[in-house]
């Protein structure tokens, strides 16, 4: 019996949740590698180091895009990683409706016992983390809910 095969960091979704078009490699990875690409955002998910998942999303964030980064991510909290490693470098606008989405993010992944991590930020995005005062919140590793 072979492997079940995954979609490599090439192959494109044309929304989240949706078959990839096209799949390569063995399953070594847990999370559905490739990008969800729209208009005005893009999401890559790639293999992280220690088990981890690194996304890296690149466009606007906003109340009409932020379920997509949700989508993306939960999908990858569920899946079998140790955490997130988000990375805005390339945002261009983050409105509230992306900062809700990031905060719920977070809490699923502390939820799960894992954790989200901003990898890194566009200045833009910064400057929201900074007035909302939520900078800490999303750069320190949460600490994963023990079971009593």
């Amino acid at each position: 019996m072979t492997a079940p095969r995954v979609p490599d960091s090439r192959t494109s979704l044309s929304g989240p949740g949706q078959a990839p078009s096209a799949a390569s490699g063995p399953a070594e990875f847990p999370v559905p590698l490739g990008e969800v690409a729209g208009p005005d955002l893009a999401i890559r998910l790639t293999p992280g180091r220690a088990g981890r998942c690194r996304a890296e999303v690149r466009g606007e964030i906003d109340t009409d895009t932020a379920h997509e980064v949700v989508d993306a991510l939960t999908a990858a909290l569920r899946d079998g990683i140790t955490g997130v490693d988000v990375v805005l470098k390339d945002v261009s606008f983050c409105d509230c409706g992306g900062l809700n989405a990031l905060l719920e993010l977070r809490l699923l992944a502390e939820e799960a016992g894992k954790d989200l991590v901003l990898a890194g930020a566009s200045p833009q995005v910064l400057r929201l983390l900074d007035l909302t005062d939520t900078t800490a919140l999303l750069t320190a590793p949460a600490r994963p809910r023990r079971d009593p």
